[in-house]
């Protein structure tokens, strides 16, 4: 193993410990009353961002013509 390769597996490890300890921060930061409420938002800014706002309705055609 070189040295670059044991470099970057120091810094993938440094890199999880701060966000273990930045989310244990986030988690005391916030009042419980508000967790599930900013979890539900951050989903739905999530899915916004992604393309998935509100579905579009299609009109299905179900007569036994369309079926054959």
């Amino acid at each position: 193993m070189s040295w670059k390769d044991a470099l970057e597996q120091q810094i993938v490890k440094l890199r999880a410990k701060f966000d273990a300890f930045n989310q244990s921060l986030a988690d005391k930061a916030l009042p419980d009353d508000r967790k599930g409420r900013v979890g539900r938002l951050s989903l739905e800014q999530k899915a916004s961002k992604a393309g998935h706002g509100k579905p579009k309705l299609k009109a299905v055609n179900t007569s036994p013509k369309a079926r054959k």
